[in-house]
């Protein structure tokens, strides 16, 4: 797992306020993190909130009648993109005008870099008027040439400032200015950087009553799927009996997970594991008609199964990013689609019950009040005691096979024990801290639609 020691403010104000209760303990706990977690990862922007001509309103909108549709595989920005609007001579009036709006909900206010993705063809147009409106009520006008042959890829429409909530920003694609084909397909807005510390924006919720490693779960609030899947909504919530199916399950057809509820526990704590899981089962798990079916988070990291019995799967998506945070668990999507059919034949139906996602994570600072509580799901979460929140001060059930770790920067290297920390002058700390308090918070990586 790839490190990123100290390099976030809220584990620079975590350190800070240890060091004033005990200024002996913050200079081992740089020294530890900054020698075992040396390596630091910069990247591009990778929280996406992807907005599809297939969402629909408020998301996305159209004016002008105009607007005819195209499916066609392999050309969009996913499996599951395969829908496209274009503005149409045969549809409406000859003249071909309308426009169309692309409205995400987002996270937190801060900076946002805008992508598009649309199929390019030899009958579109060279000037398809893009207009970015941000948060700060400015506009930003851009000509992108939609002609050619085959996916365009992200087309980059410069970073911008957008509000949170639904609306902080929008882009139109104005085609009243001539009577071009212009074509809308999806918005990517890549979080770049948030006012102020994101896992802020997350409810509060009580802080474990003691220092140790707990385990907490909550199930998906809400579920929906890219196509080929009937009754998404019943994967909602723990679990029940009721399923969301797809008959035959094909490629493209994906059922997601979103809506967590998890909580930001006052105080410091490291999230050692995140872990996703799908209760499910296929028609099959043999013969022809064989299916096996993914699980990931979106990310690299993936498992397949297939058992004719109900029965959870899960994988550690821990190493698909190297700083989890509550803000971005929350993000997360869940999905279930098909890996491969193994039999050659495709004719095999798949249920899900419901999805969860199961957090472990190290809890550093003693609870001021009475506490117990843990970041336990809201909408969508698992009752206490499902899932449950198992806490130690090392050896408990709840631990097996994980042993207390320093506060590292959230980085998940292994710390020196507190018996092992060298005693190094405060001095070095002041300097460690100046060294690093201008560099900024990059988020980890995950897709919101």
């Amino acid at each position: 797992m790839r490190c990123r020691a100290l390099l976030d403010k809220r584990r620079l104000r975590g350190l800070f306020s240890t060091w004033m209760k005990s200024p002996l303990l913050l200079p081992a706990a740089l020294l530890s993190a900054a020698t075992l977690c040396a390596s630091v990862s910069w990247g591009a922007p990778t929280v996406h909130i992807i907005v599809d001509d297939q969402d629909g309103a408020p998301g996305f909108t159209l004016t002008g009648d105009d607007w005819a549709t195209w499916s066609t595989l392999g050309l969009g920005y996913a499996a599951s993109d395969s829908s496209f609007h274009y503005l149409s001579s045969t549809v409406g009036g000859s003249d071909r005008k309308g426009t169309a709006t692309w409205t995400p909900e987002l996270p937190c206010a801060g900076t946002y870099q805008v992508s598009t993705w649309f199929r390019m063809t030899g009958n579109r147009t060279h000037d398809a008027d893009h207009f970015v409106h941000d948060g700060n009520g400015g506009s930003t006008h851009l000509v992108i040439d939609q002609y050619g042959d085959g996916p365009s890829g992200w087309i980059d429409l410069g970073t911008h400032y957008c509000g949170a909530g639904l609306g902080g920003c929008t882009v139109v694609l104005d085609g009243t200015d001539d009577d071009e084909s212009d074509e809308a397909n999806a918005m990517r807005f890549s979080l770049v950087e948030c006012e102020g510390d994101p896992d802020d924006s997350v409810p509060a919720c009580p802080e474990p009553s003691e220092p140790g490693v707990h385990t907490v779960s909550s199930h998906a609030g809400t579920a929906w799927t890219s196509g080929g899947w009937s009754d998404p909504e019943l994967a909602e919530g723990a679990a029940d009996g009721q399923t969301a199916s797809s008959p035959n399950l094909d490629s493209g057809e994906t059922l997601y997970g979103n809506n967590w509820g998890f909580c930001n526990p006052p105080g410091d704590e490291t999230i050692l594991k995140v872990q996703v899981g799908s209760l499910g089962r296929t028609q099959y798990d043999s013969g022809d008609y064989d299916v096996l079916v993914e699980l990931s988070a979106g990310g690299t990291i993936s498992t397949s199964w297939h058992h004719t019995e109900l029965a959870w799967d899960d994988v550690d998506v821990t190493a698909d990013t190297s700083d989890w945070g509550w803000f971005a668990i929350n993000l997360l999507n869940a999905q279930v689609g098909l890996d491969s059919h193994p039999g050659g034949a495709n004719d095999a139906d798949v249920w899900v019950d419901a999805f969860r996602i199961e957090v472990t994570y190290q809890s550093h600072e003693l609870s001021s009040g009475g506490g117990g509580g843990s970041p336990q799901g809201g909408a969508g979460g698992a009752p206490a005691g499902q899932g449950g929140s198992t806490s130690g001060s090392g050896g408990d059930p709840g631990s097996q096979g994980l042993d207390p770790v320093a506060d590292d920067g959230g980085c998940g290297c292994r710390a020196a024990s507190n018996g092992d920390r060298p005693s190094v002058p405060p001095a070095l700390s002041v300097l460690a801290l100046m060294m690093v308090a201008g560099l900024r918070r990059r988020t980890p990586t995950t897709v919101l639609r």
